[in-house]
Formats: structure tokens, C-alpha cells, sequence
């Protein structure tokens, strides 16, 4: 093959470099030196390779001992073969990216011809076309890669820049987003990501180039289209709680936590964009807008730095991206302390996970979807687009699809449970306060039989709020209702009997103070209001229906 190094192999693949033969003629050892530079199998038929070598020679065999010169006859002066791609859909079709090397040291300091040198090949080297158009003229041919999942979706790196083709390499267009200039030294693509690596600027990552795969030049020209998304493994975040990383400490950032969702639109809308998510059974599991909206709960103990900012889809012209964390919405938390009573702050007190501005600002979060099939309902300007999102588990988890459910069905209970005493919570507070009104309203010297009411509603009041630990009241069972889902769904498996048992026992503490609620509209609040009459004081409003006792069976 080429005078210097040859390709040679052992009983089961090509895969060790050897020596030339010692007894070369003069000819061969005046001929110029070279490596072989890149070696590229083809994936579709087993004994079919193609070398490049640092002298600009390209070299093709089908069985392994017979090799045939397929350089192509326009390479530039000095030519370098730096990658050879064998397409995983054809294997008469490889891609090579050249480019001119120095030569000799004689050129070293000579003008570089620094343009861009792709070649396509059809018919196993017989041929090679030059595909470089719509590439700049300076940048350097380095790397070209072809998709698994698309065939002629190219992938090109030169000395400054990435770029993609949708039709072979006919016509390219830049792919940089927020890469920086650099050298891109070589790309490879794993599932559906492309990764690039680079010469001083590191190790990037495109997540998700499923948009890419299904792009054509007539989607360009439709208003609006939802893309089929990847399928999402539903991975845990870790429990280890380590010390979040401070603004200032460089990191790159993390890959989409959950399902990577694209639409394109031509123009962005003028109306309000609406993503709905069901579970298989047919149940809203989130719902999301491009108007986002920032919750009112207290505010927290930590920077803002530190949160995300509300949920919205984004309206651009041409592709956006949207992430579903594979969760159902968040239940109402209450700002109690972890261990302790009512806060005016929400207390943020476990450092893991915590990352400035990919931080949840509510906690506990809502439970993880169950693997399964999920439809997607992508709402624009009136018209609906629908697609599919299949849920995948941790592959290293093995529990049944019941257990799946099992812990689906508590934690979604949990989350009920935690609705309820919110939404009881408030409505006690929103009572008690106007009791504090009609407190205030009272004349100086009010009977003993008035103070006493007084006393016992400030009592019956807080018995509801907040009560104790053998009598929670509605504030700290929704407290203890959080812990309980974190444990719940801290791992992938079936709850323990524990774990109904404490739901168990939450849930009979929300019916009794649901029957004092009842006790104190039936008797206390109208007793009251009779003593307030008589001081005339106006009387308090009735009181909200207290809710049903939730059932509390298993």
C-alpha cells in the first residue's frame, strides 16, 4: 500500500500497524513518506475498508489483502486525508475530508491553502465529487461524519466551524448556535446526539438532533411542525448531597433533564402557544403556555441566582426547544420548616442538585411518569399537532409495570392529600384573620364570657393550623405529606408497608380536623357571633364548608 507503514491484522480484525517490507526497491524508498491517518471500516459489509493517509492517498479493500489506489484526482497540492467517513447506509458511498498540508519544510512558511476540501464518493472510489458549497472559502476540511438515523444528513468540521448538510453534502449551512470558533477536530454522533470535539475549546454536545433528521425543505415553507421527539429515559437524579457549585466556578452545563420536545414555526405566533401531556390512560399530566407565569409563594432563604425561571414555551422563528422534566406538576407546599413550625420565608435547606438558574424553586416536585406511552397535544393559532413520547425506564432498574404503578398511585394520593390540607390551610387562615379583625373592633371592657370565647377560638384556630405532634394540624400534615412523597419517590420501586401506613395515618388526621372544622362552623362561630352582637360588633361571615373526608384505604 503506501512505502512506510502498511495496514495488517490478526485471526479476527485489522488492527495492528507493521513495518515495510525491508527489501524495497530504491524506487519505494526515494518515494515520500507517510501514516496512514484515518482508518474508516464500513458498517454494512465486513471485510470493506478505507484508509487516508498523511500523503494525500486514498485506499480501498473488500477482503482484507487486496488494496486499490482511490484517491481522488482533484485533491489540493500537499494533500492530507484527515478523515474518511464509510456511510452506514450505502457501502459504495464514503465521504473524506482533505486539506493541504505544509508539504515540505522548505513550504513551511510559504502561503497555506486553507480552503475546505470534502469529496463524496458513489461507486466505491471509482469517482469522487468536490461537495463544498455553500461553505466558506477559508476553514479547513477536518472532519465529516454521516447520520445513523438519516441517510445523506452530513456533519462537517473544519478549522473554525460545524455545518450540516441535508442532501449529501450537495448544499451545506452553518450548524454553529453557540459553539465557538474553533479548530473542530472530529465529530461523532451517539443516539441522537452530535458531539464535537475541539482543539483548546474543549468537548461540545448538540442534545437531540431529532429535528434535524426529520427536516426538509417543504417543512421550511409550513407554517408551523410539532417534531417526533426521542424517546426519554426516566433517570433519578442522584442522593448524594453534595455542595452546590457557585456562580464563579466554571462548568459546563448539564444535558436536558427529561423529554427534549421541538416545533418549528415559520414566524412566531401571534397568539398564545399551549402544550398538553397525557399519560396513557388518558389524564392531563401537565399543561404548559408560552405565557409563563411566576408562582407566589414566600421567598426563599437563597439568592434568586439560583432558580429557574417560570416554565414557558418559547415563540422564535424557526426551530425551539422545550424540556418536560418527566414530571406531573408539583403539589401545593406550605412554607413550614423542615423540622420546625410556619415560616414568612420557604426554607430551601438540601444543597444537592442545586444549580444557579436550573434550580426548582417549588419543593417537593411532582412525581416521575410512569414508563409508558404519553400523547402529545401541541396547540397553535387554533390548530393542534399531535405526537407520541414513549417513556423509557432506568435500564438499569428492574421492577415490574406494576410496581411502577403502585408507586404512582400513593404518590399521586400524596399529592391530593397535600391539596386538600393547602386548600384547607388557607381557608382557616383566611377565617382566622377576620376573627383577628373582630377582635380588634371589640370595646374596652368586654365581659368574661368574651375573653373566654376569644380564647378558645385563638385555640380551636390553632389546633387547625398548625396543632401538634400526636394532633397535626391542616399546616403541619401538608409539611409531613412533602416528606412523605420525597421518600416515596426516592427510588424506583414498589412503597413500602411503612410508607402506606404513615399516608395511612396523615389521611385519618386530615377527617378528624375536618370534623372540627365542622364542630367549630356548627357551634363555635355562631356562639361567637352572638357575643359579638351583643357588643355590636358585626358579626364574622359563615364559615367555608369544610371539605368531605378524604378516604384513607389503601
Amino acid at each position: 500500500m503506501e512505502n512506510g507503514h502498511r495496514l495488517t491484522k490478526d485471526a479476527n480484525e485489522f488492527s495492528f500497524w507493521g513495518d515495510a517490507d525491508d527489501d524495497d526497491d530504491d524506487d519505494a524508498q526515494n518515494a515520500p513518506h507517510g501514516a496512514i491517518q484515518t482508518i474508516a471500516p464500513s458498517p454494512l459489509e465486513a471485510n470493506l475498508i478505507w484508509v487516508g493517509s498523511t500523503t494525500g492517498l486514498i485506499h480501498l479493500t473488500r477482503d482484507g489483502s487486496t488494496w486499490s489506489d482511490v484517491t481522488p484526482a482533484n485533491v489540493p497540492e500537499h494533500p492530507y486525508v484527515n478523515c474518511i467517513e464509510a456511510s452506514p447506509h450505502d457501502a459504495n458511498t464514503a465521504y473524506a475530508a482533505v486539506f493541504a498540508s505544509h508539504g515540505t519544510f522548505s513550504t513551511l512558511y510559504a502561503p497555506r491553502d486553507d480552503h475546505p476540501y470534502f469529496y463524496r464518493t458513489r461507486d466505491a472510489g471509482k469517482t469522487w465529487e468536490k461537495i463544498v458549497t455553500g461553505l466558506p472559502e477559508a476553514g479547513m476540511a477536518r472532519t465529516i461524519r454521516e447520520d445513523p438515523g438519516r441517510k445523506g444528513l452530513l456533519f462537517a468540521g473544519t478549522t473554525n466551524a460545524v455545518y450540516v448538510s441535508f442532501d449529501a453534502g450537495d448544499h451545506w449551512q452553518p450548524l454553529q448556535l453557540n459553539l465557538p470558533t474553533a479548530n473542530v477536530t472530529d465529530l461523532a454522533i451517539h443516539g441522537a446526539d452530535l458531539v464535537a470535539s475541539t482543539f483548546g475549546r474543549g468537548i461540545w454536545i448538540l442534545d437531540d438532533i431529532s429535528a434535524l433528521r426529520q427536516w426538509s425543505a417543504k417543512l421550511g415553507d409550513s407554517a408551523a411542525q410539532f417534531f417526533s421527539p426521542e424517546s426519554a429515559i426516566r433517570v433519578r437524579w442522584d442522593n448524594y448531597p453534595d455542595t452546590p457549585l457557585q456562580t464563579e466556578t466554571p462548568a459546563s452545563r448539564n444535558p436536558a433533564d427529561g423529554a427534549v420536545l421541538q416545533y418549528f414555526q415559520k414566524s412566531s405566533a401571534k397568539s398564545e402557544l399551549a402544550l398538553d401531556i397525557y399519560d396513557p390512560q388518558g389524564n392531563l399530566v401537565r399543561h404548559y403556555s408560552s405565557h409563563g407565569v411566576q408562582e407566589t409563594i414566600a421567598p426563599p432563604n437563597v439568592p434568586e441566582f439560583w432558580f429557574y425561571p417560570p416554565d414557558a414555551l418559547p415563540n422564535q422563528a424557526g426551530i425551539n426547544r422545550f424540556v418536560w422534566d418527566l414530571r406531573y406538576a408539583h403539589p401545593t407546599a406550605l412554607p413550614y420548616g423542615y423540622f420546625g413550625s410556619r415560616l414568612k420565608y420557604t426554607e430551601y435547606t438540601v444543597p444537592d442538585h442545586a444549580i444557579p438558574g436550573e434550580t426548582p424553586r417549588v419543593q417537593p416536585p411532582g412525581p416521575l411518569a410512569a414508563p409508558g406511552t404519553y400523547d402529545l397535544v401541541f396547540t397553535r393559532e387554533g390548530k393542534s399537532y399531535k405526537q407520541k413520547l414513549q417513556v423509557l425506564p432506568d435500564p438499569r432498574i428492574r421492577i415490574s409495570a406494576e410496581d411502577y404503578a403502585a408507586q404512582m398511585a400513593l404518590s399521586r394520593k400524596i399529592c391530593a392529600f397535600m391539596e386538600d390540607t393547602a386548600r384547607a390551610f388557607q381557608a382557616v387562615v383566611a377565617l382566622h384573620e377576620e376573627f383577628d379583625a373582630r377582635k380588634k373592633a371589640l370595646p374596652a371592657g368586654s365581659p368574661k364570657e368574651l375573653g373566654d370565647a376569644i380564647a378558645d377560638l385563638d385555640k380551636q384556630f390553632h389546633a387547625l393550623e398548625d396543632g401538634n405532634t400526636e394532633a397535626p394540624g391542616f399546616g403541619i400534615l401538608n409539611r409531613d405529606f412533602g416528606h412523605d412523597l420525597v421518600m416515596v419517590q426516592s427510588a424506583d420501586m414498589k412503597p413500602a408497608e411503612s410508607a402506606y401506613n404513615t399516608v395511612s395515618s396523615g389521611c385519618n388526621s386530615i377527617a378528624k380536623n375536618i370534623a372540627a372544622w365542622n364542630k367549630l362552623n356548627a357551634e363555635t362561630i355562631p356562639s361567637f357571633n352572638k357575643l359579638l352582637k351583643e357588643q355590636k360588633v358585626e358579626e364574622m361571615k359563615a364559615a367555608p364548608v369544610a371539605p368531605a373526608p378524604p378516604p384513607c384505604s389503601k
